[in-house]
């Protein structure tokens, strides 16, 4: 087969080869935006351009399916080079997607123009030089009045006017306030007579939201239009305004946001339409509602509704996770993201249905409904207590992190619930291959266990003992607080060891280990006193800084300050070398320590 770019230019100039036709290509040029327009022409060769391109894309509608085919794949190729003069024909491609001959080049073409910004403007330059000279004097599209049947419009006139706000949707999709000038005629379009026309006018309102904050006069239309008779207009409409709620709420105080409990009762009704596509849609609404609010931090939908909408929301998205359809069972879950903060009592009443999905089921987007029980457990333990068997019996899953944060507030009410879980953790917190986070999560729970029943860990000590020792990572404040209750100089050896092993890059200490193990009791800290002295003294860069701070976590331990007199010397010797956060804390021990000899 040709070339197809060297067929194209073949048809207005000769060409060898490819490299002359890009060539002659790249020779075109961009017109001036106020020259811009499908029929834009500045001289001879301009003109067999555009002669030949508009050919091309006649051949698109042509009855001959191979020639279709070979149409889109010369226009793909063309795009490459010259993306205006395709840009400014998205109204009559956009209708070729509707081809499954032509829609995979016709979605490159489209693809690619879209992605020049320069071809993006003078596209919707050109739109708006079309209201500008509209006869009717009025701000907007010439096509609208067609479209609501105020003229009596033929349905081939009508059907490309529809072209062009679904081409004005895909532009939205890729840019931001460069659709603004089109933005009136479009709301406009939204209360058209014509479906297809209010299908792609909400369409194009649900994908300009989601990353572009504009004027409200589309909200009460967009509202109305969640009770349309098209599924895939009520589904738009949905998704438009619940990007404009919460992300108007984050990023523009200067302006009302659209009422936040309208769009969530709206997405609540639709979370029982009849259309799969729809309930997906409400629930994805549901989902994306997590925004910053000033002095106020993270907020969600639930805290702008009153407890009855609540109840009816969460009943339905688990409706939603309890479906059978893959689409809304995922947006349902990711729903339940943040919810633990805003309502964890309201979820703890649905606990046994959370803890299906999350745990006995292959559902999707199993995570979310996890961190959300693990969240609501601190708060309810009771609630999940039935299922104690089930976390324990997951906790060596990829995803067992939240299984292991049940436990943990699940012990505090009934140990002997999650007693199974302790050998377990034990050998997950001294099996060499387990990673750092996961180490120290786990040493966390056992800490907790620990502390509420320390009968049940005959041999916990020495186990964490060792693993303290070999691992030297983070994680260890709460085993090295169980250690220092139970067994003092066992804990005290540790801390030596792993102060000793501050030279090596894959061991450190965190300022609140030593506070911790100073609070219990400071005999613990103390025999590793010589040990980071020395590191501030003859340690480099690194390991002096890292004493400092462990140094540091003393000074909080006030009680005994006095522990941190030998360190104050060597700390004022190297204080020009630390910066930031080590900084600091060195000038709070030297201050400390003097303040304490003047006392």
């Amino acid at each position: 087969m040709t070339d197809p770019l060297v067929s194209f230019v073949g048809r207005f100039a000769d060409a060898d080869d490819r490299a002359q036709a890009v060539a002659i290509l790249e020779e075109m040029g961009v017109p001036d935006a106020e020259d811009a327009g499908p029929d834009y022409v500045d001289d001879e060769f301009a003109r067999a351009f555009t002669d030949a391109l508009d050919d091309v894309v006649a051949e698109l509608k042509c009855e001959d399916e191979t020639q279709r085919r070979d149409a889109a794949e010369i226009l793909y190729e063309v795009s490459q080079f010259v993306p205006t003069p395709l840009c400014l024909r998205g109204p009559t491609l956009v209708t070729s997607l509707d081809d499954p001959t032509t829609r995979p080049y016709v979605a490159g073409v489209l693809t690619t123009v879209i992605d020049h910004r320069d071809s993006v403007v003078l596209a919707v330059e050109a739109t708006r030089s079309d209201i500008e000279r509209s006869p009717s004097g009025v701000a907007a599209l010439p096509f609208l009045s067609r479209i609501t049947n105020r003229r009596g419009s033929t349905d081939e006139q009508s059907s490309l006017d529809v072209a062009t706000l679904r081409f004005l949707s895909w532009i939205a999709k890729a840019h931001d306030n460069a659709v603004e000038p089109v933005e009136p005629a479009v709301t406009a379009a939204l209360e058209a007579d014509d479906p297809a026309a209010r299908e792609y006018a909400s369409r194009f309102f649900a994908v300009t939201w989601d990353h572009y904050v504009g004027g409200n006069d589309a909200a009460g239309p967009l509202f109305a239009l969640t009770d349309d008779d098209n599924p895939r207009t009520r589904a738009n409409a949905l998704t438009a305004l619940g990007h404009r709620s919460f992300t108007q709420l984050e990023r523009d105080e200067r302006q009302q946001p659209v009422d936040v409990e309208r769009i969530v009762e709206a997405a609540a009704d639709h979370l029982a339409d009849s259309n799969d596509r729809v309930r997906s849609n409400a629930a994805a609404v549901l989902s994306e509602t997590e925004h910053e609010v000033v002095d106020e931090g993270v907020q969600y939908w639930p805290d702008y509704v009153d407890e009855k909408l609540g109840e009816r929301v969460v009943e339905r998205l688990i409706d939603g996770l309890e479906s059978n359809h893959w689409g809304l069972q995922r947006q349902a879950a990711r729903a339940f993201s943040g919810l633990e903060q805003s309502c964890p009592d309201l979820l703890a009443t649905h606990a046994d249905s959370l803890v299906e999905y999350g745990w006995t089921t292959d559902r999707p987007n199993r995570a979310p409904v996890k961190k959300a029980v693990a969240k609501t457990a601190k708060h309810h333990p009771d609630a999940f207590l039935r299922h104690a068997r089930t976390f324990v019996d997951s906790l060596n899953d990829r995803q067992g992190r939240w299984s292991l944060s049940v436990i943990e507030h699940i012990g505090t009410v009934d140990f002997d619930a999650v007693a199974p879980a302790v050998e377990l953790l034990v050998n997950q917190f001294t099996a060499p291959q387990t990673n750092r986070l996961r180490r120290q999560h786990v040493a966390e729970v056992l800490g907790s266990l620990y502390d509420g029943r320390p009968d049940a860990f005959p041999d916990w000590v020495d186990h964490l003992h060792a693993a303290v020792e070999t691992g030297g990572r983070r994680g260890v404040r709460k085993p090295f607080v169980a250690i220092a209750q139970r067994e003092p100089a066992a804990a005290a050896s540790v801390f030596y060891e792993l102060c000793n092993r501050l030279t090596e890059p894959d061991v450190s200490i965190s300022w609140t280990t030593a506070y911790s193990l100073g609070q219990e009791d400071p005999a613990v800290i103390e025999p590793a006193l010589d040990v980071l002295v020395k590191h501030v003294l003859d340690g480099d860069g690194t390991t002096a800084a890292n004493a400092v701070d462990v140094l540091y976590g003393i000074v909080k331990v006030e009680a005994h300050l006095d522990l941190l007199e030998p360190a104050r010397e060597p700390i004022e010797r190297r204080l020009d070398e630390f910066d930031g956060r080590t900084r600091d804390n060195a000038q709070i021990i030297i201050e400390s320590v003097e303040g304490t000899n003047r006392g």
